[in-house]
């Protein structure tokens, strides 16, 4: 019976796992210096929030103890497998992109409110009706301005999402002030002193932050539009709250 030439199996298997070992390490690299780029961009932003609540005397309502942090008083909310609870009583960790939807109706009649997250603290930007301009509230502000009922809908592409909330929080550093809340049947006008509604500022982030084009109603993209991201490739809907 021959012998195992023992340094030729050694040459051959490495040959084969060698490679293989190779791309674990760069995939594994390649994630982790997407995950730090992301947390970065996320603290710039989170920078930006800041600034903007002090601007407007209202930084108070952005301490940190104020952000990821929800107390749900309806205890049939229903989070969805794979979601991280965040704070006693329900919640999920907020991820800048996140898509919320609630099921308020504005003052014009809208039905539903939608907002952005912006960062992971769970900042969120909105605008809220008639004579208003846009706004950041804490992510805690927004649950329980709209009651607790807020569905979360999710991209699953964390950079798609990243990418959404560097334009949404761009955009109101330039033009938010100059901006008002006008149901416009003009979804990708975005310059000073165009309108906007709430759910137009989540689908223009998208749009321009992400090369990606949300659900929408003809010449509209309505609240409950964004609640059909989930039937839509490379979205989800991670908590229902209505």
């Amino acid at each position: 019976m021959k012998k195992f030439n023992r340094g030729l199996l050694a040459s051959i298997t490495g040959l084969f796992i060698l490679p293989i070992l190779a791309t674990t390490a760069f995939a594994s690299t390649s994630q982790s210096s997407t995950s730090a780029k992301l947390r970065a961009e996320s603290n710039v932003n989170r920078q930006m929030v800041l600034k903007w609540a002090a601007k407007n005397g209202v930084l108070n309502e952005f301490k940190s103890s104020h952000s990821v942090k929800v107390n749900s008083k309806n205890s049939t909310l229903a989070i969805l497998p794979n979601t991280a609870v965040a704070g006693p009583g329900g919640g999920v960790t907020p991820v800048a992109g996140d898509i919320l939807v609630t099921n308020d109706t504005s003052s014009a009649g809208l039905t539903g409110h939608a907002g952005i997250v912006v960062d992971s603290q769970g900042d969120v930007e909105t605008i809220n009706g008639p004579l208003d301009s846009p706004i950041i509230q804490s992510w805690s502000s927004f649950w329980s301005n709209n009651n607790y009922q807020v569905d979360v809908v999710q991209p699953n592409n964390a950079s798609e999402g990243q990418n959404a909330a560097n334009w949404a929080i761009t955009w109101i550093y330039e033009n938010g002030s100059s901006t008002y809340y006008n149901l416009t049947p003009n979804l990708y006008t975005t310059a000073a002193g165009d309108a906007t509604y709430c759910s137009k500022i989540v689908f223009d982030a998208y749009y321009y932050g992400a090369g990606i084009t949300l659900s929408h109603t003809g010449s509209y993209c309505l609240p409950y539009d964004l609640i059909n991201m989930p039937y839509m490739p490379g979205f989800q809907e991670v908590y229902v709250g209505f």
